[in-house]
């Protein structure tokens, strides 16, 4: 014992350049320790908490809002959440958008059976999915009821998808039946006097069918591209 007495006190001696006693060294030397530890502690927080900059989820539902809180911004598909569940991800600061399919119908949503007959063609690579004919005005009162459902549980705003209906079919009245839609979301935006983003998901901003859909539509879009 004797002896780590010796080595604790030389070790104190050489840190400061004087002599002291056991108690005071060992004393001193725990709370070192303790502060150590503390940094170490709160720097796994930190890191723990780092947020990731986005994250697309379109398959997620509630189960996975304790995930989301990695996020600082997320896509999901709002309607298979609810108002409720966006309030927590908001208190979490997690901007959240959502999906929106305009362009094309899935053989697993709710209302399939009632706009399957709007179908104009295959969906290359999505067997539950075809092309829907965007200029009948059932489709676009239809996608204005949606959006507005969406936009009443709180989303931040809007990530459009299948714009490009209008490369599968280069028509007049699909342009217009785009554009029609599109100006929706101005609508949904003056009436509850707030502010949305709408964003194209995943297709070039320079191909000049897109620019003259977004054009067309006369509306500020944000433009991003998720991986």
């Amino acid at each position: 014992m004797r002896k780590k007495t010796r080595i604790t006190e030389r070790m104190w001696e050489a840190l400061c350049g004087k002599r002291i006693k056991q108690p005071v060294a060992l004393a001193v030397l725990f709370v070192l320790m303790f502060i150590g530890g503390c940094f170490f502690v709160r720097a796994n927080q930190a890191k723990e908490f780092e947020k990731n900059d986005y994250g697309v989820f379109l398959n997620a539902d509630a189960s996975s809002l304790e995930r989301f809180k990695m996020y600082e911004t997320i896509v999901i598909d709002a309607q298979y959440f609810t108002k409720r569940d966006i309030e927590l991800l908001h208190q979490n600061g997690t901007v959240v958008y959502t999906y929106l399919n305009i362009g094309s119908i899935e053989n697993f949503r709710e209302y399939y059976t009632t706009y399957a007959e709007l179908a104009i063609g295959e969906y290359e690579h999505w067997e539950e999915e075809q092309w829907v004919d965007v200029a009948n005005p059932d489709w676009q009162k239809f996608i204005g009821q949606l959006s507005q459902e969406l936009y009443e549980k709180g989303v931040d705003g809007f990530f459009i998808d299948n714009c490009d209906v209008y490369y599968y079919a280069p028509r007049e009245s699909i342009f217009e039946g785009l554009t029609a839609i599109l100006q929706i979301f101005g609508s949904v935006q003056s009436r509850w006097n707030g502010s949305i983003s709408v964003g194209i998901y995943n297709e070039p901003k320079t191909n000049p069918k897109n620019k003259r859909i977004l054009q067309g539509a006369r509306l500020p879009f944000l433009y991003f591209q998720f991986p």
